[in-house]
Parts: C-alpha cells; sequence; structure tokens
C-alpha cells in the first residue's frame, strides 16, 4: 500500500496501527464509513450505549442478573443443559446458553476442552493475538481546542513500558469532543501504551502489589513529563489520574492475557472464524470478538446479531 509514497510522513501514517495489516481498502471503507455517519463515538463512551441495549432488553422482558460469575457449563449427553455460577447456584432450565464471554475462558475452563476441534486448539496454541495495554487516563483541568482530537508523538528518547516493550512514540486521544467526560473547562486525556507482556504485569500484580503500583505510578510521572513539554501546563492541572495494566483489563473483563481485541491480523497471517457452535455440543453458541477476527465492540454485537435467525 505505501511502497510508493514519497512522503515519509504518509507512509508512516498509512502504516499505523492496524492498517499496516490489512489491505489498502479497508483504510477507504473506513473513511467511507464516517462520512456517510455509519460509524463513529457514541457521546459519553461505552456505558450509555450499552444502557440503551439494556434497556431495550429489559422492555423486550429479558431478565439480567449482574454479579453472577459462570463457572462452569453444564452439559448432559453433549448437550448444554445450564450453568453454574461462583456462589454454587446452579440453573440447569436452560433451553439454549449462549457465551459472550472470553473465549478461552469458555472453552478452556467452562467446558472444560472437551468439546474443540485441531482448528480450534491450533488456533488458541499458535495464532497471536492483540496487545495488551498500559492506559493513562487523566483529568485535566483545563482546555485544549486548538488541538486535534488524536495525535501520534514520536518522543525523543524511547519510553519503556516493561522489559519487553518499549515505545517510539505513543497515541493520545484528547476528548475534547465529548462534553459528558469532564465539567466545563476541563477535559479528558488517554495515552495508550501496548504490551505483549502481560505474564510481567500479572505476576508483579499478584506478589508485589507494592511493586505494582510503583511502576504504573513511574510510568504516569514520565507521561506527565511528556505531555508537560508537548502541551505546556499540564502537571499543575491533573485532577484525576487513573491507571489501568494488562492485569487490570483481565480482572474486569477476564479477557485472555488482557488481550484488548482479540486475535491479531497480520501481514499474509488472518486468523480464521471459529463457528458459533462447537464441535459435539448442542444448545450451545459462542460469539464475541474470539469467534470473528477484527475485535472490538462493533465485531463482538454483529457476531451476536447474526446467532438469530441463521443458528436459532
Amino acid at each position: 500500500m505505501t511502497k510508493k509514497c514519497k512522503s515519509e510522513k504518509l507512509k508512516y501514517a498509512l502504516n499505523m496501527d492496524f492498517f499496516s495489516r490489512y489491505p489498502a481498502l479497508f483504510l477507504f471503507i473506513s473513511l467511507g464509513n464516517l462520512h456517510n455517519k455509519n460509524s463513529g463515538y457514541p457521546i459519553g463512551g461505552s456505558l450509555p450505549f450499552a444502557r440503551l441495549l439494556e434497556k431495550k432488553y429489559l422492555g423486550l422482558e429479558g431478565r439480567i442478573r449482574y454479579k453472577s460469575k459462570v463457572t462452569k457449563i453444564n452439559t448432559k449427553n453433549n448437550q448444554v443443559i445450564g450453568i453454574t455460577l461462583e456462589n454454587g447456584e446452579i440453573h440447569n432450565d436452560a433451553d439454549i446458553v449462549i457465551s459472550a464471554a472470553d473465549g478461552y475462558y469458555t472453552i478452556f475452563k467452562m467446558l472444560e476442552e472437551k468439546y474443540m476441534d485441531n482448528k480450534i486448539k491450533k488456533l488458541y496454541d499458535e495464532h497471536p493475538r492483540w496487545p495488551s495495554m498500559v492506559l493513562v487516563s487523566l483529568g485535566i483541568s483545563r482546555t485544549f481546542k486548538n488541538e486535534p482530537t488524536s495525535i501520534e508523538l514520536h518522543l525523543d528518547k524511547e519510553l519503556t513500558i516493561d522489559k519487553k516493550s518499549k515505545l517510539n512514540s505513543i497515541p493520545i486521544t484528547i476528548y475534547n469532543f465529548d462534553p459528558t467526560l469532564a465539567p466545563e473547562g476541563k477535559t479528558c486525556m488517554r495515552v495508550m501504551l501496548k504490551t505483549d507482556n502481560y505474564q510481567y504485569w500479572d505476576s508483579l500484580r499478584k506478589s508485589n502489589i507494592e511493586g505494582y503500583n510503583q511502576e504504573k505510578d513511574r510510568l504516569t510521572q514520565e507521561i506527565i513529563k511528556i505531555l508537560d513539554k508537548r502541551f505546556g501546563n499540564i502537571v499543575n492541572n491533573i485532577e484525576v489520574i487513573n491507571v489501568a495494566t494488562p492485569a487490570t483489563f483481565h480482572r474486569h473483563t477476564n479477557n485472555w492475557m488482557g488481550s484488548t481485541q482479540g486475535w491479531n491480523w497480520l501481514p499474509s497471517l488472518i486468523p480464521e472464524s471459529i463457528k458459533k457452535e462447537l464441535p459435539g455440543l448442542k444448545n450451545f453458541y459462542l460469539i464475541g470478538q474470539w469467534t470473528t477476527p477484527g475485535g472490538g465492540v462493533s465485531t463482538a454485537f454483529l457476531s451476536g446479531r447474526d446467532i438469530y435467525p441463521n443458528y436459532l
């Protein structure tokens, strides 16, 4: 896609993030969807968006049980009959069970590796996952009206995230377009620091919480210095700091290795979709970002919608 680009900056931009993995057509599809207002950012973020779905489901007389983690999917004669919750409750009156949970946890834990074929095993054994990240979010008591929403900031020196992860540039998002995230005159800013070293962060949190917090603080202070140099008037205007690590993503979402978007797409290596029905198992459907390459919220929604009427 970029071999004939004469501008090095344009070449760099066109190879940022997932654009280096996809055919060139994907870029134009994305821009077209944005132009036609067929895709974009939901004001307020993901929570209000999820609440709309919740409202619709409850309006159809559906029931939702929050804080009810499932630890096992119960089967009889290779047919799903219900679920067991973490608190010991057993519900074996299900007509069907649909798992939108993490793919690894569903197949290898809740179903105890009993229902998979060589294709699924190879995918989980060998295919690369989308990386996790350290996410530094700041609430700042000033605005950035003359700054763009997204900035890829090249660094004067390499930033060490952990022993396996170092960055020469960082992506910055300035939420000056969403007034619901901060009071008037203030702004939320986010910096994503990608890392493939989930094991390090998870182990450090479990074995040395003090050291874990120190590493979070180290990265936060380095990011603040970088932002202060780029924008000015940052250090003395920070009101809120929140730092999430790969261990945080795993604890809150149970996503395998803290991955943020499921399977990774690499040049000449595109993962195949996993069928929504697992081999040898009846009355069960698997949906979510681990079934459909591409990941993200919209892909997960699409995989769920496609259950009906093709499968049910």
